[in-house]
C-alpha cells in the first residue's frame, strides 16, 4: 500500500492518466493522508476498472475537495443519473465555476439518446443505474464518458447526513413544514393530485 509522490509516477499519456495525476497530485498537496491499495505501479495511465483509494476519516471532506477540483482543473464534469425506468433516465449535470460547484441543468427526465446527444465535454457518470447502460454510453460518448464503478454510486445516509451537515453549518436551512418530495412521473394507476 502507498500514496505515490509526484516524481513516482510516471507522465500520463492518456486522458484519465492525465486525469488520475492531477487528482494525485491535488491530494499531494494538501494535508491529506491516504493511500492507493493495489496497482499503483503503473500509475497514471493504468487503473484497470477503477481506483482504491483508502483517506484518513477526518480528511476525507478535504479530499473530496481536492479530487472536484482536481476533475474541474481537467475540464471533467460531474453527472449524477437514476434509473425511474428502464427506457428514461433523470438528470442533472453540475460543474465547477469560480471554486463553487453550480447545477448545469434542473432535474429532468430523458433517454441515454437525447442525454449523450446533448454532452460536449468529458464527463463523470455516477448513480446507481450506470452498470445498466454503460455499454451505450462508452459507446456514444467514447473518451467524453468517464463511468464510476458501482460501489461509488451506492446511496448511503452519511453522504446524506454530510450534504446536510455543511449546508446547517453555512446557514442555509428549510423550513420542514415546507418540504415536499419531488416526483418526476406521477403514480401509473391514480391522477396526481393539485394543491
Amino acid at each position: 500500500m502507498s500514496a505515490p509522490s509526484d516524481e513516482a509516477m510516471q507522465q500520463p499519456a492518456t486522458e484519465i492518466g492525465r486525469l488520475v495525476h492531477t487528482i494525485l497530485k491535488a491530494l499531494n498537496a494538501r494535508p491529506v493522508v491516504y493511500c492507493v491499495l493495489r496497482n499503483y505501479e503503473e500509475l497514471p495511465d493504468e487503473i484497470g476498472n477503477d481506483l482504491d483509494i483508502a483517506i484518513a476519516r477526518n480528511h476525507v471532506e478535504e479530499a473530496c475537495h481536492a479530487v472536484l477540483e482536481a476533475m474541474s482543473a481537467c475540464g471533467w464534469s460531474v453527472l449524477r443519473l437514476v434509473r425511474p425506468h428502464e427506457e428514461r433516465r433523470i438528470h442533472c449535470g453540475r460543474q465547477k465555476k469560480g471554486g463553487q460547484w453550480r447545477q448545469l441543468t434542473a432535474e429532468h427526465i430523458t433517454t441515454v439518446d437525447a442525454l449523450c446527444s446533448q454532452i460536449t465535454a468529458k464527463t463523470v457518470f455516477c448513480g446507481e443505474f450506470v452498470p445498466s447502460i454503460t455499454d451505450e454510453l462508452k459507446k456514444q460518448l467514447k473518451q467524453k464518458a468517464l463511468i464510476l464503478p458501482p460501489a461509488a454510486g451506492l446511496r448511503r445516509a452519511s453522504f446524506l447526513a454530510e450534504l446536510g451537515l455543511k449546508r446547517f453549518k453555512a446557514g442555509d436551512y428549510d423550513n420542514p413544514t415546507t418540504l415536499q418530495p419531488l416526483y418526476f412521473r406521477g403514480p401509473s394507476i391514480t391522477q396526481p393530485k393539485h394543491r
